[in-house]
């Protein structure tokens, strides 16, 4: 037996217009004599209505609605072959659109990024209105060099979902490889108020105003990307460097140490900022427990930064 088209229409997924006036008419055609005029009447009525809300859905490209829709007209007149029918090709619509955009980000995680852009084109062909498919190709056009197509996109991704952040971050990255400090603060600014608790945004807004020269804001935003994210690698690492030099050497160090952590002891590039935390703060001992660790770990995987770090302690006259 053929399934029922609107049966297997996942009921999770449509939620129900909210039409009171509408419930009260199917209320009142279950008590009335199905047959009279009034009753044809109504029916009719309530039909036609949702078949241009339907239609209406389907031209936005809102599947999901139009099966709503059409599930609420097959509540009045369950029989009717024509609406099963559209309830159908509705269900294809939505599985072919689902299929495309899953396509697109498993390219986009295999760095098939030809085959990505191609793929988004084609969703985009299906539902024009898509922010996160403009944003998407604004992303890959980027990668492939082609700037002028990228900030297109971006900008549409904008105009579209005005409440996601993302079109506004990726403008921010593309000022700041152009040299645009001020359009990247610009976008971040934008970034920040759609979403001012992103770890990602603040470290990105604190980078760019490391290069504007303004370390103080510099530091603030990346404190609060590391409390965001206390896993956020670059903002720890960051703030070592950017504390250090303005004499906060105690939270540099305690950056140093939790960039340490992350890394599992085992970054030589971390322990050596420690190791000159604690020069710098005139803990040789420390200092040199931490480059001699360090060593230990770059004779098996580094012999050459092995040899580096023995010539920085004994430049700094550092009991190995």
């Amino acid at each position: 037996m053929t399934p029922d088209p609107v049966a297997h229409v996942p009921a999770a997924r449509v939620p129900m217009a909210q039409v009171p006036a509408h419930e009260v008419l199917l209320a009142y055609l279950s008590k009335s004599d199905a047959s009279s005029q009034a009753a044809q009447d109504h029916k009719a009525w309530l039909v036609d209505h949702w078949a241009v809300e339907a239609k209406s859905s389907e031209m936005q490209q809102r599947y999901m609605a139009a099966i709503a829709a059409l599930r609420e007209s097959l509540r009045i007149d369950p029989n009717n072959a024509t609406t099963r029918a559209e309830v159908r090709c509705m269900a294809e619509k939505q599985s072919q659109f689902d299929s495309l955009l899953a396509r697109g980000k498993r390219l986009i995680a295999e760095n098939q990024d030809t085959q990505a852009i191609e793929t988004f084109q084609r969703v985009l062909q299906m539902k024009p209105s898509l922010a996160e498919a403009h944003g998407r190709l604004g992303t890959l056009f980027a990668k492939a060099g082609n700037l002028d197509r990228a900030r297109e996109s971006l900008h549409r991704s904008i105009e579209l979902d005005s409440n996601d952040q993302y079109g506004h971050s990726m403008l921010a990255r593309l000022a700041l490889v152009s040299g645009d400090l001020e359009s990247a603060l610009k976008h971040y600014r934008d970034a920040d108020e759609i979403e001012p608790y992103n770890s990602r945004i603040q470290l990105f807004w604190g980078q760019v105003l490391i290069k504007a020269g303004r370390p103080l804001e510099a530091i603030e935003h990346l404190r609060l990307s590391a409390t965001i994210d206390p896993k956020q690698v670059e903002a720890h690492r960051a703030l070592c460097e950017m504390l250090a030099v303005d004499g906060k050497r105690v939270e540099a160090l305690v950056h140093a140490k939790r960039l340490c952590e992350l890394t599992s002891y085992q970054g030589l590039r971390e322990l050596m900022t420690m190791a000159e935390i604690h020069f710098g703060s005139g803990e040789r001992v420390s200092a040199a427990s931490v480059a001699n660790h360090a060593i230990s770990i770059a004779k098996r995987t580094n012999p050459a930064a092995a040899a580096e770090i023995a010539k920085w302690l004994q430049a700094n006259s550092i009991s190995k």
